[in-house]
């Protein structure tokens, strides 16, 4: 008889509205109020950032199930079009500091109308003298907090806030280009540098991915004088992946015998992928944005990320040696021994050996390989920094940020998950991680194990509840993914990061 273990991830889709660049005074439009119409004169930029409620923290893994990650967004910047016969061309630049002080809730997620005033506001000169002139606006923003980890990108080799024309990273006129893919757009990241692994753990900082949103408005043909009220919608632009795991084995057997005890210990649970991105494209097919809700129906599936040099693999599909030729690169790596006590007697009994962490028996029934999980040897591996997220005791949970990429047909899969041994040198066991059959689109590329990761989607393994409350307990509680299972992993997206999706072990 088959058992299903329904592993649901909720997500709220919410839209945010952002700071005046002229006065602080600006009236804050009422909660899920229709935005403001601009009086004569007036130029008013309404800034909707779609996110989610869960997930994100101000140090960016996904952990924490309350803080938003647009709140954390501190920068914006909005980069002023002209339509023109050669093109659009830039025109303009306007700072837009303070959004996660100067924003206000609304039905999804937060707002603050812009009434641009003084040099912010546009001028028949920025369009070479044009009174009448159509404008399009591309906004992008992340949180600049110093010492974030992970730092947040950069463009051209500048900070959200430091973009600005005539400064060497904007040229003057430069000519608007949503590339047909990603890589060809007018506005692109520098590149990351990965974490190099050593042993279990990685011997630099493990997260690199952070957020970043951007978007553009419909183009608008206005009348400079006469103001004008235009809105632009942001979204994430990478892809969410988290693991939340429990009844991890603390042994697996070696391939070359049936003799009982002998094992090698399980040092580490790892994602790995077909390809990697270092860099995301903010302008790729943004022209497609619409205003979803949580009940929309529309799915956007963007790769806005892209490589301009080949990476360097540091994994392997499969089991065996990490040695042999690299095909696969890392996502997250989870070090058990940070979240469960080493045993006593390891010169024995392999890693685990007399460990209190170890579940060896379930209804007074021995279990033919231990357990991980035993209450009085388990930790919270995250508690020693600052979001401390609550997790099941007996799981471990781990969550990145991902650019995204384009499902790689030379390989057999797009993600695999594995438990590696006790130095982190040797696959032991692996699980192929499938896209569910609703999930696939076929004119997309997607399969059922060679599949894209699309920009504001998020994978998931295991379900991360927001948590019960005392008056209603059991309703939304934490579902972390058993590793006691030999079969495939089928993984459903999570579009926009706004509708409920389940994971089942067949």
């Amino acid at each position: 008889m088959k058992k299903k273990y329904f592993l649901s991830a909720i997500a709220l889709c919410g839209l945010m509205t952002l700071a005046s660049c002229g006065s602080d005074d600006d009236p804050i439009p009422e909660k899920g109020g229709e935005e403001p119409e601009a009086a004569a004169g007036e130029q008013v930029i309404v800034l909707d950032m779609q996110d989610t409620d869960v997930l994100s923290t101000k140090s960016r893994p996904l952990y924490s199930t309350t803080n938003q990650g647009s709140e954390k967004v501190t920068d914006v910047k909005l980069l002023v079009f002209q339509a023109t016969a050669e093109g659009n061309k830039l025109k303009k630049v306007i700072s837009v500091p303070n959004w996660n002080s100067t924003s206000s809730d609304y039905n999804y997620g937060r707002k603050r109308t812009i009434k641009l005033t003084g040099d912010d506001k546009l001028k028949t000169s920025d369009f070479d003298g044009s009174l009448d002139v159509n404008i399009t606006i591309l906004a992008v923003g992340q949180d600049e907090t110093k010492d974030l980890i992970p730092a947040p990108f950069k463009v051209n080799s500048k900070t959200i806030p430091e973009l600005a024309i005539a400064t060497g990273n904007l040229e003057t006129n430069a000519i608007w280009n949503a590339g047909a893919k990603a890589g060809e757009g007018f506005l692109k990241t520098d590149a990351v540098t990965y974490p190099t692994y050593s042993g279990l753990s990685t011997s630099t900082s493990a997260s690199v991915v952070g957020e970043i949103f951007s978007g553009q408005s419909q183009p608008v043909q206005v009348n400079i004088n006469e103001g004008l009220s235009i809105t632009v919608l942001l979204k994430r632009q990478v892809a969410g992946v988290l693991g939340y795991f429990n009844r991890i084995p603390a042994y697996v057997k070696t391939n070359n015998s049936d003799k009982e005890g002998e094992y090698n210990s399980v040092g580490a649970i790892r994602l790995v992928s077909s390809m990697r991105n270092t860099q995301v494209d903010l302008t790729t097919q943004l022209d497609q944005q619409t205003d979803d809700t949580t009940n929309g129906p529309k799915q956007e599936r963007v790769m806005s990320g892209f490589a301009t040099t080949p990476s360097t693999a540091d994994a392997n599909f499969g089991t065996g040696e990490t040695s042999r030729t690299a095909d696969a690169y890392t996502i997250y790596q989870i070090d058990l021994t940070k979240w469960f006590k080493k045993g006593t007697d390891a010169s024995n009994s392999g890693f685990w050996g007399g460990s209190d962490a170890l579940i060896t028996e379930e209804d007074g029934t021995a279990l033919e390989i231990p357990l991980l999980g035993a209450s009085k040897g388990w930790v919270n591996g995250i508690k020693s920094t600052n979001d401390f997220p609550t997790v099941a005791t007996g799981s471990v949970l781990a969550g990145e940020f991902m650019i995204p990429i384009a499902g790689d047909l030379t390989k057999s899969q797009t993600l695999e998950l594995q438990l590696l041994d006790s130095v982190g040198s040797k696959v032991l066991k692996t699980w192929a991680v499938k896209l569910d059959a609703v999930s696939q689109d076929p004119t997309t590329g997607d399969g059922d194990k060679v599949y894209n990761i699309y920009r504001n989607h998020l994978y998931q393994l295991g379900l991360r509840g927001k948590g019960d409350s005392p008056e209603n307990p059991g309703t939304d509680p934490d579902k972390p993914q058993p590793l006691d299972k030999d079969q495939e992993l089928v993984i459903k997206i999570n579009d926009q990061w706004e509708f409920i999706h389940d994971m089942e072990i067949e």
